[in-house]
C-alpha cells in the first residue's frame, strides 16, 4: 500500500464514532470541512431533518480532528451527543 495510505486502520474496530447535533444548514459546512481534510474522518448525516451528524474518526488522526472540531463548535452551533464509541459494525 502506498504511503499515503499508511495510517488507515487494520480492523474497523479502531475506529470510533462521534454524533452530534447542528442546524440543518450548518451541516454542509461541517462536513465540506473535513472533507478538505482528506483520511480523518468520514461524515454522514444521520437524520437530516433532526441534525444529527456522526463522524467515524480514524484513529491515527484523532488529535487532528479534535482540533478541527474545537474550531467547528461555535461556527456550526455543534453539541456533542456521544464521542469515542467504538465502532461496532
Amino acid at each position: 500500500m502506498s504511503k499515503r495510505f499508511a495510517n488507515l486502520p487494520h480492523t474497523p474496530e479502531e475506529v470510533t464514532i462521534w454524533r452530534f447535533k447542528m442546524p440543518v444548514d450548518r451541516i454542509g459546512y461541517f462536513n465540506s470541512i473535513y472533507e478538505a481534510h482528506e483520511a480523518i474522518c468520514l461524515v454522514n448525516t444521520v437524520d437530516k431533518r433532526l441534525g444529527l451528524v456522526e463522524c467515524s474518526v480514524m484513529p491515527s488522526y484523532k488529535k487532528d480532528f479534535e482540533i478541527i472540531l474545537e474550531r467547528l463548535l461555535e461556527p456550526c452551533q455543534v453539541t456533542i451527543l456521544e464521542k469515542d464509541r467504538p465502532y461496532h459494525g
